[in-house]
């Protein structure tokens, strides 16, 4: 077993070890880290990030875009989720899809729930935040941005 997959597997078991806390009372999730984001031709933008929450409740990760800077309180209030498929998260996943070593990808393709294109040359703002079925909602990630390419 190579040295990555050892401590993958150490993490997985740490992680797991003592999380006895049942699903109806989870009281928060782990906020998310290591995210990326690089602007991509045509106007769209390709997200990364790495499943790293094993919340039984876990449901996956909202996105939130603007065009300025993203503060904590403004991530679910004055800033909504993008929904690509009309409901929450906006990108799903389950624990069985943990990994911390290699990252997911996603393009993302408008600026919100609309149809509204990404505009060229407009520096864009991204966070995340993993989200539960109770439904909860961890704090944010750090806070990434790219400039929209044509």
């Amino acid at each position: 077993m190579n040295k990555s997959a050892l401590l993958s597997a150490i993490a997985v078991l740490l992680l797991f070890c003592g999380n006895s806390v049942p699903f109806q009372d989870e009281a928060f999730l782990r906020r998310p880290v290591g995210i990326s984001v690089t602007a991509v031709s045509p106007l769209n933008f390709q997200r990364q990030y790495f499943v790293q929450n094993l919340e039984k409740s876990f449901l996956g990760y909202n996105v939130y875009i603007a065009r300025n800077t993203i503060g904590d309180s403004e991530v679910g209030g004055t800033i909504p989720a993008l929904l690509i498929d009309g409901q929450l998260p906006t990108l799903k996943h389950s624990i069985s899809d943990f990994n911390v070593d290699t990252a997911q990808t996603v393009t993302i393709e408008r600026f919100n729930d609309s149809v509204t294109k990404f505009e060229e040359g407009i520096t864009y703002f991204f966070r995340i935040t993993a989200y539960s079925r109770q439904p909860l909602e961890s704090l944010p990630s750090n806070v990434v941005s790219a400039t929209a390419i044509p």
